[in-house]
């Protein structure tokens, strides 16, 4: 008997080990999206979708893991204070021996719904902060990461929130809450044609002649210079960067 007991515990921790593993394994996951996360300022509507509910597939496979956890801990499954606490709650009987009386199939069913509500209490919870969230303006969910303000200067690529530093030498822009900027544009008279990305924005522009006119240069030195130029333009700050065209609504 004692020898089983033994085996039994052995085998108890060798599950909790795993669920260990499995539960770090998971565990890692946030900090790898995060990562990502944070190189994608603005993602697709599918990828923000991802951003913000994968959480849910974790918690499930954290739950799930939790059996062998509990049994490497405490292989008991009777603990004797909670027992005597349920009883003392219960006028001294077992609760189910007082529930006894009053138990029907349909009462069961019941009680069996309300128990299973508690394993989608918290993703119900996720959902209603994220439905609420999306009541709020764009700007206001998207510039709490801006704590440090929405100014910001640049030099030799590296982004600074201290525009004072190395004055001169540095150069400084600021984010702009486009949708703030729409609301006033339409205050002043103006209506918002068009909102796209840079690298859209100069396609259109230059689509006409295929940037002949912009490309063109003094000699093959300038030319490639310009060619380099728009390549960043396009490929590089052309997919950050945002332009906004708005024209007269007055007739």
């Amino acid at each position: 008997m004692g020898a089983d007991v033994e085996l039994e515990l052995l085998h108890a921790t060798q599950r909790g080990r795993h669920g260990q593993d499995e539960e770090a394994a998971v565990a890692a996951i946030p900090a790898v999206v995060a990562f990502f996360r944070a190189r994608d300022p603005r993602p697709s509507r599918y990828r923000e979708l991802f951003y913000d509910f994968y959480v849910i597939a974790c918690v499930l496979v954290i739950f799930d893991g939790l059996g062998p956890l509990i049994r490497a801990v405490n292989p008991v499954d009777r603990d004797s204070s909670l027992v005597a606490f349920d009883r003392w709650l219960f006028g001294g009987t077992d609760p189910t021996v007082a529930l006894e009386r009053i138990a029907t199939p349909f009462l069961s069913d019941v009680l069996t719904v309300f128990y299973a509500l508690y394993y989608f209490h918290p993703i119900v919870l996720g959902i209603l902060v994220y439905l609420d969230d999306r009541k709020r303006p764009p700007e206001a969910r998207e510039f709490p990461r801006y704590r440090e303000g929405t100014l910001m200067s640049y030099h030799r690529h590296t982004a600074s929130p201290d525009v004072l530093a190395d004055p001169g030498n540095r150069d400084i822009t600021a984010h702009v809450p486009f949708s703030v900027m729409e609301r006033e544009l339409r205050d002043a008279g103006m209506e918002p044609e068009r909102f796209e990305k840079l690298a859209l924005f100069l396609l259109s522009v230059g689509e006409a002649d295929q940037f002949a006119a912009a490309l063109a240069g003094a000699d093959e030195r300038e030319a490639l210079k310009r060619r380099m130029q728009l390549k960043t333009l396009l490929y590089g700050m052309g997919e950050t960067f945002r332009v906004l065209v708005a024209k007269s609504a007055r007739k």
